[in-house]
């Protein structure tokens, strides 16, 4: 990076960003894996938890939800997302880089 270049502004390959939110879920799981919790509502995750959660924009999400590499659950005109399907769908190496372009 040089000196103007942050990394907000830095842009990143496609394998890049799946490397990077992959290294997120596997740290996200090992929490998981630590506190175990039975309850099923922490997996269910909201918008603005995905996009927390993998550090890319609205738009990003519906381009893949449109693609089919991530599962919606709507619920009374919301759309939900279970954190497993999204977690499996990195970790099990579903979608390739071209996929998330």
């Amino acid at each position: 990076m040089n000196k103007k270049e942050t990394p907000e502004s830095k842009h990143f390959q496609s394998s890049e960003v799946r490397a990077m939110i992959k290294q997120e879920l596997n740290n996200l799981n090992t929490k998981n894996n630590e506190s175990e919790s039975s309850s099923t509502e922490s997996d269910i995750m909201t918008m603005i938890d995905l996009i927390s959660l993998l550090k890319v924009s609205r738009p990003t999400i519906y381009n893949w939800i449109e693609k089919g590499l991530i599962k919606v659950h709507p619920v009374g005109g919301r759309i939900f997302f279970k954190r497993s399907e999204v977690m499996k769908l990195f970790q099990d190496d579903k979608c390739n880089n071209e996929e998330l372009k």
